[in-house]
């Protein structure tokens, strides 16, 4: 919804894939394009998380490991 407003007769938008998604399913009724918008979305996420957070989450998790 941030990604793309229609206020009146105007439309503003920029690119993004919540854009895609809204313009996708509500404005067009595509909704092909919208599961594969919501399909791109999600490996994205997946991706960021294999590749980033999970080594960062490791690395701190042994840098400040509490043995008690």
């Amino acid at each position: 919804m941030a990604e793309y407003l229609q206020f009146g007769r105007s439309v503003y938008s920029v690119t993004g894939l919540g854009a895609s998604l809204f313009q996708a399913t509500v404005v067009t009724g595509n909704y092909v394009m919208g599961y594969l918008t919501v399909l791109a979305m999600t490996v994205v996420v997946l991706t960021l998380n294999k590749l980033l957070w999970r080594p960062i989450y490791k690395r701190a998790a042994v840098k400040y490991r509490m043995d008690v």
